[in-house]
């Protein structure tokens, strides 16, 4: 069924192209989580350990979405699973240095020179430079507008409303393969995001998005 929507939407969808910035890193190895609750008088407070590096990425940025995604009507909505794959694909993981120095784990670009930015280190003279967020939050925020208004993703809209209509559920992987706008390695990087959530839902997020126990 996923196979067959899949291309009925690419025969409706126009193809359109527009290029972010790329960032790529390698992921770090997997160890062992235990969650505990410590109680106290007034309030209960979770105290998590995370079994490795990607878990506590993944935690940090489910936390955001739980915010961004109050109230947001339902054919707003971008898979859980597809948001951090990208996060975590464009971030190294939230490793890199333009997540660590621009809190920008998109490789989301700027123009505007009078937008505060920093400048990749192999083109310290280009017209463009990675866009400063505040936080990881304020630059998934913004990566969710980007998605949701630009004319750019368009059929990927058009694609998860077709999803939500004969579906129900906006499916993570076939909408990984309209963002090929979203990279200059176009169906390369799409391929390389679907393995990213492969690799989500098989340890970290169960089929709704939360993250597995």
């Amino acid at each position: 069924m996923r196979t067959i929507l899949f291309i009925a939407i690419l025969l409706v969808i126009p193809i359109l192209f527009w290029t972010t910035d790329l960032i790529e890193d390698t992921p770090k190895k997997q160890t062992k989580k235990v969650q505990k609750i410590i109680k106290t008088e007034h309030s209960v407070i979770e105290v998590v350990q995370y079994k490795d590096d990607k878990h506590k990425f993944i935690h940090a940025i489910k936390k955001c979405l739980n915010e961004i995604e109050k109230d947001m009507p339902k054919d707003q909505l971008i898979p859980t699973a597809l948001i951090i794959a990208q996060a975590a694909h464009e971030s190294g993981w939230g490793t890199s240095r333009f997540a660590k120095e621009a809190y920008n784990i998109f490789g989301i670009r700027t123009w505007d020179k009078n937008e505060e930015q920093i400048k990749a280190r192999g083109n310290p003279d280009a017209k463009w430079g990675i866009k400063v967020f505040s936080d990881w939050c304020d630059c998934t925020a913004y990566y969710y507008d980007l998605l949701n208004r630009h004319p750019a993703y368009e059929g990927f809209r058009t694609a998860r409303g077709m999803m939500l209509k004969f579906e129900e559920k906006a499916d993570a992987i076939t909408l990984a393969k309209f963002l090929t706008e979203f990279s200059e390695l176009g169906q390369t990087y799409t391929r390389r995001i679907e393995t990213t959530i492969h690799q989500l839902n098989e340890t970290y997020l169960d089929e709704h998005g939360n993250i597995k126990d």
